[in-house]
């Protein structure tokens, strides 16, 4: 099927530096930052039109479907016919299609929300007549105060076995029944009120995503969440530029944002059946009746799951501080003798994790309908839950009512780390997992009484040659040959007859499509030129191993040293650790990646990132430990790693520095706090620095609420500024950051300001947000920690720096 290997010389290499000993050029920032050597990746929109394998594929603006194995061509609009009534072009970001292709909902005027979110117009195409009109009919009948977006559309999805379309403005839910009628569900949306959407803190931290409704399989119903932020504060932001320059005032923008210890959004679980002709009945809350059901105060809804074709769902229901769950059975109860029909809400599982933790916030349930082909005549579900001994698996539960699963699928001392596809027909369910280590992810399947369990990767027929070099380095987990390692994603067609297997590390990535029976496969994606040109650079040499700490666990380190790194003690190395390490993370992976601390290896540096206790995929306890206690283990955990790291030959223990972003920065600021004389530099981006600044679903998750854990909050905040003294310090921050607010580092300053500490500097980037994306910011980013990094241990990064001012 494939076959590739590393060629070729270099050839037209300006302002790159040379390895000593080494005709080959380094890798330089200028390469990182532009892009240089950034694998390509086909992705495939699968669709249930047509046969399975059919795909959704753009060239341009024309749109049609086609068969992955077969090749036949669909044409379902040609950008000629893409035309406004008026007859002026419609050039869409983003095309969704109807479940038969007889529709598609084209997406236009695109406007940035937060993380997930964004607002935009939209048309819907009839595939048939060639005609387009708009989605939205009505006019908008309200406006909300400073909303992004305001009076576009926010959330589009079709349903899945009809043509309904639900979407939300301003705060209402609407549905077009039947891709024609306009149908308004609510009337209530407001800047408190807030239907079908996630608010702010639901969006960034328990659905990841803007979307809180879900059409039941048949299409007829609608659930969806209200949220009531009356009583949330709201958090100011300041946007000085706000994508255009002189701005006399700046723009106000209110989020309603909860803080640790704030209230939470009240939020209720509604059912809509949008072509009701009863208008009273197009809407009807959830009734809860259960006294387990917690109150407002105390209740986050974490999934809504349907289970039968529009009659039944189950609902995970946890209190605010997430260590205790409860599962509902909601059910249509139909009215008699003239009473109303309800939904009634019974409780089924309640859980508690027992020792103070949190429940690891997972994948939603997998839903198994009912099948003759297997004799399977109940709806059933699967569920990754962890085990007795804190690993996460496959359980199954053979019938919705059930206390208990049926049967453990998986089991070992490693994790299930996400359902890929599963066959309801056949019985069988695909899943990816960390058996062969919990730096790699591989693609197995098992059949759901817990038999034939198959590992599919690595991919049959498909061999290669590594081009990333390695220092001494097997996989730290089946000591298993470099080609048997991997870090795979897949996606699979809606029955499960194909699926597309991306292999992503360690060495260059390459992409492959397969037919579930073996029959047949292709290559889809080679990366044959990225391979050549790596072959064509002094590439520094990567180690993945472990380092225990003083607990004794072992922990997952990478590490990247310099083409032409001498062991022998006689040249000393300057080292650069990368932090993240916040709750159930991973930075330390076989993914492929040639990145900023590839190039600080290229510079002459040691590079390396470590995974301490709080970390995911090496079960509860090592996750765990960290509970009302952040920044304490994991902080002792990247000392313990520097130190072993001064201990090596090759080391300069006297130049080790630490940087990180977001959580890392957090952890950057609180291993220099630790002042423990190890670290002589640190760099912290859009830093935490005082959790009860931060919101409160992830905080309390892991720290319980301020008035629970008032001695855990102020411990783990950053007040000691005595580190600070003996270490030179970058502090970077967005002043339009809506995720970690610029507060953390105002507070920073403000607390090295009184003790009279002055060996640091501040950078600032004007309306940048958490990822530092306004005006460029992004790249100057990374420049600022170059610089400073080369500077403070005084290293001549002329050569490895490279050409910047270009981008791709």
């Amino acid at each position: 099927m494939m076959s590739v290997a590393a060629s070729g010389s270099p050839d037209d290499l300006e302002n790159q530096g040379k390895t000593p000993g080494s005709s080959l050029p380094n890798i330089t920032l200028g390469h990182v930052l532009n892009y240089t050597f950034w694998p390509d990746q086909t992705g495939y929109r699968w669709v249930t039109a047509g046969p399975d394998g059919t795909y959704l594929h753009r060239e341009g603006d024309d749109i049609y479907l086609m068969h992955i194995e077969f090749g036949n061509k669909t044409v379902l609009a040609t950008a000629e016919e893409l035309v406004d009534p008026n007859g002026n072009p419609i050039r869409p970001r983003e095309v969704l299609i109807s479940f038969d292709a007889k529709y598609l909902l084209l997406e236009t005027e695109y406007v940035k929300g937060w993380r997930h979110s964004f607002f935009a117009e939209y048309w819907i195409f009839n595939v048939a007549e060639k005609k387009a009109s708009r989605l939205t009919t009505s006019k908008s009948d309200k406006e909300i105060p400073e909303e992004i977006g305001g009076g576009k559309v926010a959330l589009a999805v079709w349903s899945p076995k009809s043509h309904h379309v639900a979407w939300v403005r301003e705060n209402d839910l609407f549905v077009k029944v039947n891709a024609e009628l306009e149908v308004r569900i609510t009337n209530d949306g407001s800047k408190d009120v807030i239907n079908g959407i996630t608010d702010w803190v639901y969006e960034e931290e328990v659905y990841g995503a803007h979307e809180a409704l879900w059409f039941s399989p048949d299409g007829s119903r609608l659930a969806y969440l209200k949220f009531n932020e009356t009583l949330v504060p709201e958090y100011r932001l300041q946007l000085y530029m706000h994508e255009k320059e002189n701005n006399q005032y700046p723009t106000d923008v209110g989020i309603k944002y909860p803080k640790a210890g704030a209230p939470n959004p009240v939020v209720t679980l509604h059912i809509a059946t949008p072509s009701s002709p009863n208008v009273t009945a197009r809407s009807v809350p959830v009734n809860f009746t259960s006294p387990l059901y917690f109150p407002d105060e105390d209740r986050l809804i974490t999934e809504v799951t349907w289970i039968g074709e529009n009659d039944k769902l189950l609902v995970r229901v946890m209190n605010r501080v997430q260590d205790v769950q409860r599962l509902f059975l909601v059910e249509y109860v139909q009215g008699v003798n003239g009473t109303q029909s309800d939904w009634v809400g019974r409780i089924v599982r309640d859980e508690s994790t027992g020792d103070g933790g949190w429940f690891n916030k997972l994948q939603p349930l997998t839903y198994i309908p009912p099948s003759s082909a297997v004799g399977r005549q109940n709806p059933s579900y699967l569920e990754l839950m962890e085990d007795a001994k804190g690993y996460t698996h496959l359980a199954y539960f053979a019938d919705v009512s059930d206390k208990e699963p049926k049967a453990w699928l998986t089991s070992g001392e490693w994790e299930v780390t996400g359902v890929v596809g599963r066959d309801a027909d056949k019985g069988v369910v695909y899943y990816l997992s960390t058996e062969e280590g919990s730096t790699q992810r591989h693609l197995y399947s098992v059949h759901l009484d817990g038999s034939t369990k198959l590992q599919l990767t690595p991919p049959k027929n498909v061999t290669y040659t590594p081009v990333i070099p390695t220092y001494n380095s097997t996989d730290i987990d089946k000591k298993k040959p470099v080609g048997e390692v991997g870090y795979y994603n897949v996606g699979f067609t809606p029955k499960c007859e194909y699926y597309h297997l991306q292999y992503n590390g360690p060495d260059v990535p390459f992409g492959v499509v397969v037919r579930g029976d073996g029959g047949w496969g292709q290559e889809v994606t080679s990366n044959q030129r990225l391979r050549e040109d790596v072959g064509k650079y002094a590439m520094p040499m990567q180690k993945i191993f472990t380092i225990n700490n003083t607990n004794g666990d072992a922990m997952n380190a990478r590490m990247l040293v310099p083409a032409n790194f001498d062991p022998s003690g006689n040249t000393k190395y300057p080292v650069l650790m990368r932090v993240y390490g916040g709750p159930s993370s991973q930075t330390v992976s076989h993914q492929f990646g040639i990145d900023f601390m590839t190039a600080v290896a290229s510079a002459g540096f040691i590079s390396i990132s470590v995974d301490g206790r709080g970390t995911g995929f090496k079960g509860r306890e090592y996750r765990t430990g960290v509970s009302k206690r952040l920044g304490k283990l994991e902080v002792e955990d990247q000392i313990t790693a520097a130190k072993w790291l001064a201990g090596q030959e090759w080391v300069d223990e006297e130049r080790i520095g630490i940087w990180g972003w977001s959580y890392g920065g957090y952890m950057t600021s609180k291993t220099i706090e630790a002042n423990s004389s190890v670290f002589a530099l640190g760099m912290a981006v859009a830093p935490v620095t005082d959790w009860r600044f931060y919101d409160s679903i992830y905080t309390e998750r892991y720290m319980k609420t301020p008035l629970q854990n008032s001695d855990g909050y102020e411990e783990s905040a950053v007040t000691d500024m005595e580190g600070f003294r003996h270490a030179q310090f970058l502090l970077v921050h967005g002043t339009g950051d809506d995720n970690v607010h610029f507060q953390n580092t105002a507070s920073l300053i403000w607390s090295l300001t009184g003790a009279r500490v002055r060996n640091y500097r501040v950078q600032t980037y004007t309306d940048s947000d958490h990822s530092m994306g306004a005006n460029g910011a992004n790249m100057e980013v990374y420049i600022l920690l170059w610089e400073f990094l080369m500077k403070g241990f005084g290293v001549d990064d002329r050569g490895s720096r490279g050409d910047v001012r270009r981008r791709k």
